[in-house]
């Protein structure tokens, strides 16, 4: 991880929202639905949700047998895909197919 905490995290994800492109109408979305800070949500119920299963209070950030967490997941998996995407290249240097494709 680059990263190591999960302010750290919370921050980068937040100071990289504006770079996303193909999930930018999710983003809008959540915003309207009155996700606000958009690094806390997606590193709560996304990346500890999914990475750690994390009881909060006694219950799990998110649930395999609830279907509303496994659509919440789902629908916000393109978004975390595209993050994933702007770590690897710009704070990694992997080059994403579309790259690799202009240097062949």
């Amino acid at each position: 991880m680059i990263y190591k905490t999960g302010k750290e995290q919370k921050d980068w994800i937040n100071n990289n929202i504006e770079k996303l492109i193909k999930s930018k109408s999710k983003i809008e979305q959540l915003k309207q639905e009155g996700i606000t800070n958009l690094g806390e949500h997606f590193y709560h119920s996304g990346r500890c949700a999914i990475a750690h299963s994390n009881i909060i209070s006694g219950e799990p950030i998110a649930d395999a047998d609830n279907h509303e967490d496994n659509f919440r997941i789902g629908r916000e998996i393109e978004v975390i895909k595209e993050l994933a995407e702007i770590i690897m290249s710009d704070e990694l240097m992997i080059p994403t197919r579309g790259q690799l494709i202009k240097y062949y």
